[in-house]
């Protein structure tokens, strides 16, 4: 990645929260959408508990982790 250089108040402004951050990172990596490296399909997951990108045909979800998703009745 080649990126012009910021001071550290272009930098704050431009990053004020961790999303910022991590979609300017998403950019930078995917300048033209996601892409999975093993595959090349273009539809990817966002899992937000661990800040990543899954492609949809590779995502692996244990049950034990749908049971924290489901509402408790």
């Amino acid at each position: 990645m080649n990126t012009p250089e910021a001071s550290f108040l272009t930098w704050q402004q431009q990053f004020r929260t961790n999303k910022d951050c991590l979609q300017y990172l998403k950019e930078m990596k995917w300048p033209n959408g996601f892409m999975c490296p093993q595959c090349g399909h273009d539809n990817g997951i966002d899992l937000h508990c661990r800040e990543l990108t899954e492609c949809s045909l590779h995502i692996n979800i244990q049950p034990d982790h749908l049971i924290t998703l489901m509402p408790i009745t």
